[in-house]
């Protein structure tokens, strides 16, 4: 169900790609290990504080997250897009209606997807005006995340111990 919507390369696009590049550059102090993992993280952040982005189209300035990679962390993506359509408060529809639609129908209402790309995107945004500095030295990306840990504890409507630990699992 997931795989299908999930089938393909994903892509940054836009300032997007461009915050998704600075938080995982290769060649200077790289906040993250992987585009994937920034995925992962930036969903999980835009779900559990409610931050949404809009996707930008039409912009060549591309980042991408080849279908291989997404494909070895499908499970934890799923459980992330299971996670936006049950807390979302904007999304008008019924928590049974909700539940009934991600377990028991075979196709997932691409509707779901969009939703949880625009959590991912709003986590990616935070994360970048929260993380990111140019040209930052470690000393001042550690104080970086400090504060930025310090400002985020109080924001969560979610406990972020229990979405680790879901994702963990």
């Amino acid at each position: 169900m997931i795989r299908e919507i999930f089938s393909s390369t994903y892509l940054f696009h836009g300032k997007h790609a461009s915050m998704a590049r600075e938080l995982v550059d290769k060649t200077g102090n790289k906040l993250f290990e992987s585009y994937i993992d920034l995925f992962i993280n930036a969903a999980m952040v835009g779900i559990a504080l409610h931050k949404k982005g809009t996707k930008e189209k039409g912009n060549e300035n591309t980042t991408k997250i080849p279908f291989e990679v997404i494909n070895k962390r499908m499970s934890k993506i799923w459980l992330l897009v299971q996670l936006a359509v049950l807390t979302d408060s904007d999304l008008d529809l019924a928590q049974d209606d909700r539940l009934e639609a991600l377990y028991r129908h075979a196709d997932l209402s691409p509707e779901y997807i969009t939703l949880f790309e625009s959590f991912m995107l709003g986590g990616l945004e935070f994360l970048h005006e929260g993380l990111y500095t140019v040209g930052a030295s470690e000393l001042q990306q550690v104080t970086n995340i400090g504060m930025f840990l310090d400002n985020m504890n109080g924001d969560s409507s979610i406990n972020s111990e229990e979405i680790i630990d879901l994702v963990r699992n």
